[in-house]
């Protein structure tokens, strides 16, 4: 039982994750978070 707990949770993290990427406002979001991030780790 929680082996299937498990492989049932994994795979709908997998799905989440394939939503958020296939999602172009997010992914957008993501490499500004990023670029920022590069800027303050140069400091």
């Amino acid at each position: 039982m929680q082996a299937a707990a498990h492989a049932k949770r994994q795979a709908d993290l997998r799905a989440d994750a394939a939503r958020l990427m296939a999602d172009p406002e997010y992914t957008a979001e993501v490499r500004a978070v990023r670029a920022e991030l590069d800027e303050l780790s140069a400091w």
